[in-house]
């Protein structure tokens, strides 16, 4: 396959491709841990915000992803993978050796996720996050979801990015534009701007504020090598990192 796509929208985070590295990553989990066929991943990467929080409870916590359960998730867990039927009278010790495999289990599959996107850092940088959303995945048997795994746009990119070929420009240069298609171009975000005398400049002291020529929900225009162009980008943070998302084409 191809280079990685170095930008990646909404739709390509939610489309079916995107589902592919993670379920390779639920097989090698589900065929270490289930006997028989195990849990798989269900549907695809959701930016709603499912499942709802009310009804499922965080059962792992990293820094970049959480996994959910819904009620009795992890008993739902530990009769698979020990090739067990439900069980309506359990004891003490039953219960506490089904979260122990349980937990075994959900720490396996975190730690197979955070190492796919461990690895995905050494690929080619320069992907740009297509929105600020959280992105939920359910995994367990068919007609029944038992898991979610949650992360942000930015990590989901991590993970998908290389699964997306190189994009074709529709609309090629032309032939004057064609020698310069490869040609590295700086790029900047303009906030802004306030006319300010020297003698204002050097008597700036920490705490000073500059009211610049713009209102608060203004969009922020892209600059590329130093001419600023009208195309209307949000700045967004994700993970620490300040990207910027294009709010319009028109």
């Amino acid at each position: 396959m191809g280079q990685p796509v170095p930008w990646l929208p909404a739709s390509c985070l939610t489309s079916r491709r995107a589902v592919e590295p993670f379920e390779r990553i639920v097989e090698g989990w589900a065929a270490e841990w289930f006997p028989t066929t195990g849990w798989q991943v269900l549907g695809s990467w959701d930016a709603v915000g499912q499942p709802d929080a009310t009804d499922w409870a965080v059962l792992r916590d990293a820094a970049k992803l959480q996994v959910k359960g819904k009620p009795k998730a992890m008993q739902a867990l530990a009769l698979a993978i020990l090739g067990s039927e439900a069980q309506t009278k359990l004891t003490d010790n039953d219960l506490r050796l089904m979260r122990r495999v349980a937990g075994r289990a959900l720490d396996d599959l975190q730690s197979r996720i955070e190492q796919s996107l461990g690895s995905s850092q050494s690929q080619p940088s320069g992907y740009a996050v297509a929105s600020g959303a959280i992105y939920s995945l359910l995994i367990g048997v068919v007609g029944g979801a038992q898991l979610a795994v949650e992360c942000s746009a930015a990590d989901l990119v991590q993970i998908v990015r290389g699964t997306f070929p190189v994009q074709q420009i529709e609309d090629p240069l032309d032939p004057r534009g064609e020698g310069y298609a490869d040609a590295a171009v700086s790029v900047a975000a303009h906030l802004g701007a306030t006319p300010i005398t020297l003698e204002e400049l050097s008597a700036l002291d920490v705490g000073d504020v500059l009211v610049l020529d713009q209102p608060a929900d203004a969009p922020t225009r892209l600059v590329i090598d130093g001419h600023t162009t009208d195309l209307p980008f949000a700045i967004v943070e994700q993970g620490g990192t300040i990207t910027l998302e294009l709010q319009d084409l028109t």
